[in-house]
């Protein structure tokens, strides 16, 4: 249809391949061959690459991660729901996003203060919101008591 879109992909997330900095992109021909034209040669290492391919072949794996991220989106949900914020729907990934007003850098101070570590918004022109992210269990836990301390304090 004419449209020249162009898809990137990471295996930082639901592959868990973060610190190996490994993706792959699909798109038109001639895009990829101009990315192609300015890349480095070696950017991305042999054990990255083995790591990245072999995780393609782990369905049971990924079933597992996509079921657990599932879970903890919706518990993390619920806990800002307790403090009267509502996440941006529909929350579909593993981080959520939330409009907190003007108090969003105040809150990113407090939940800091307390170990735990979301992302502001504001570099990305939301400077009312925060980005947080769905952990395991137990950090989802550790968020939701560092929230609940911040939310005390202030109220």
């Amino acid at each position: 249809n004419g449209r020249r879109v162009l898809v990137l992909r990471t295996f930082s997330k639901i592959y868990g391949l973060a610190g190996l900095r490994v993706g792959y992109g699909v798109g038109p021909a001639e895009v990829i061959q101009a990315i192609g034209k300015t890349r480095r040669a070696f950017d991305v290492s042999t054990q990255a690459q083995v790591a990245a391919l072999a995780s393609m072949d782990a369905a049971a794996e990924l079933a597992e991660r996509r079921r657990l991220t599932a879970e903890g989106r919706e518990t993390m949900i619920r806990t800002l729901r307790e403090h009267g914020l509502e996440p941006a729907a529909p929350a579909v990934a593993n981080f959520l996003f939330v409009e907190v007003g003007d108090d969003a850098p105040a809150l990113f101070d407090a939940l800091l203060h307390q170990g735990a570590i979301v992302r502001p918004m504001g570099a990305f022109g939301a400077p009312g919101a925060l980005r947080i992210t769905v952990g395991t269990p137990d950090e989802n836990a550790f968020f939701a008591e560092a929230l609940a301390s911040v939310r005390a304090a202030t109220t």
